[in-house]
């Protein structure tokens, strides 16, 4: 038996062929319509070539539906079945019970007024009828999408899981930033061994492995931390690199303990003074956008000591099915996952579909690619049980094709707050939004820079 057979690729259609040549004995389990790992070679001619080899295979589709309406399935069977094959299917609900309202459509001219439309809805059905939060998902094209998300839930104290900032705290500039600050707010300094070997060179400093090894071994003969023993150093001033470290010490030690100024600004200084911004500017700017994000939560969450920082990253980084949070996720981290209500952001051409898919200039290549977003876009579709709720963000002449395909099937709403010059579909997207994070694993795994604001010194 073999499952997910949407997500074969060539080389283990070979081996199930040779495995099951003999008997003929094989069962194989998968959905056509879901085929959305082209970039791994998994493409949905699959079924076809196994329909080929083993000729006299029975084809048995299941089309009765449990989990969503049937005004949701009639969007979805709407826009899967504009590429009609031998293996197209028309999913029924499996009860008469399944109905429910009509899928919305929200249409504006800005962005920003995407994602308050949908963290207002999120908080109205909160409210009002009393819907757990775990119950929503956000769904959109790429995560460089869902970043502003993430900020937007943590300014209206919105609780949620997102499997982007999961991978963003497990970071390396994230783990230096807190090793600086273990340094920093620590009572004792001593018993910040592990933190400054973290970041000893960050920036460079000269403690190269020999230095470190003679110092190591120096503190464990002399029975003290590494620190005391560089802070000792200091004091006799027998190492300059050691002074200028100590000097370091003392100047983000000092920062932490000016309770006076908000934990955010003094945060901010400790990891400028510390040298790490700039180090990370110089090594890989990229990072720095992370490191802002980072302060970013800090300031939304009113924080105020670092144990509280490390507790809501914590909280970040775990999900279990029981906890009470959004789940923001890519289109692609959704599937085999369902919600009572899904939010699909920037349902917009050059978003979905992608620009890449859309700058593919060979016709077999585009009509594939167009195919595996259309496929992609009732993946999203097929996560929602109860209601499904879509949005476009840059005008209704960029509406996505897929949802004027399902058009006829959903309720529009226009943003009467839009301003009409908020039109902005930029033609001149950054290379992280051409591209999907699946288009990404092909090439470098990119990220979009921010600048990192000054803060004011008056805190």
């Amino acid at each position: 038996m073999f499952d997910e057979f949407q997500d074969i690729d060539p080389i283990q259609f070979r081996i199930i062929s040779k495995l099951s040549q003999d008997n003929r004995n094989i069962f194989c389990v998968g959905d056509p319509d879901q085929a959305i790992y082209g970039f791994r070679n998994a493409l949905p001619e699959a079924f076809q070539d196994f329909k080929n080899y083993f000729d006299d295979a029975e084809i048995v589709k299941l089309e009765i539906n449990y989990r969503s309406t049937v005004q949701i399935l009639d969007v979805a069977n709407e826009l899967i079945n504009k590429k009609k094959n031998i293996f197209s299917k028309y999913l029924i609900p499996g009860s008469k019970e399944k109905n429910g309202e009509k899928v919305r459509h929200f249409i504006t001219t800005n962005p920003e007024r995407e994602i308050e439309e949908i963290t207002n809805t999120i908080l109205s059905l909160h409210k009002q009828k009393k819907v757990p939060f775990k119950k929503f998902a956000v769904l959109f094209r790429n995560w460089s999408y869902g970043r502003r998300v993430n900020e937007v839930l943590t300014q209206k104290r919105i609780p949620f899981f997102s499997e982007d900032l999961k991978r963003l705290w497990n970071r390396e500039e994230i783990k230096d930033s807190l090793a600086y600050l273990n340094i920093a707010f620590e009572d004792d300094i001593y018993n910040a061994n592990k933190s400054l070997l973290r970041v000893i060179n960050k920036p460079a400093r000269g403690f190269g492995a020999k230095f470190l090894e003679i110092l190591t071994n120096e503190a464990r003969e002399l029975g003290r931390p590494l620190i005391k023993h560089i802070v000792s150093k200091e004091k006799v001033n027998s190492e300059q690199k050691c002074e200028d470290l100590c000097n370091i010490l003392k100047t983000i030690r000092n920062i932490a303990k000016d309770k006076k100024r908000p934990l955010h600004n003094r945060v901010t200084r400790i990891l400028r003074e510390s040298g790490l911004i700039s180090h990370f500017q110089k090594v890989d700017p990229l990072r720095v956008s992370n490191i802002n994000t980072f302060l970013q939560l800090i300031f939304d969450q009113d924080l105020n000591d670092l144990e509280q920082i490390k507790e809501r990253l914590r909280e970040l980084t775990k999900y279990t099915a029981d906890r009470d949070v959004v789940y923001l996720t890519t289109i692609h981290g959704a599937k085999g996952l369902e919600f009572d209500y899904v939010f699909v952001m920037h349902m917009d051409e050059g978003k979905i579909p992608s620009k890449f898919t859309l700058l593919e200039k060979e016709p077999n290549e585009f009509e594939q690619r167009i195919n595996e977003e259309r496929r992609l876009t009732y993946v999203a579709f097929t996560r929602a049980k109860k209601a499904l709720f879509l949005s476009s963000a840059f005008g209704q002449a960029m509406i996505s094709r897929f949802v004027k395909d399902v058009e006829t099937k959903i309720f529009s709403i226009v943003d009467l707050f839009a301003d009409p010059s908020d039109d902005m579909l930029d033609d001149q997207l950054s290379e992280e939004e051409m591209y999907s994070d699946e288009d990404l694993q092909r090439g470098s795994d990119l990220e979009e820079a921010k600048d990192l604001q000054d803060d004011d010194e008056d805190g």
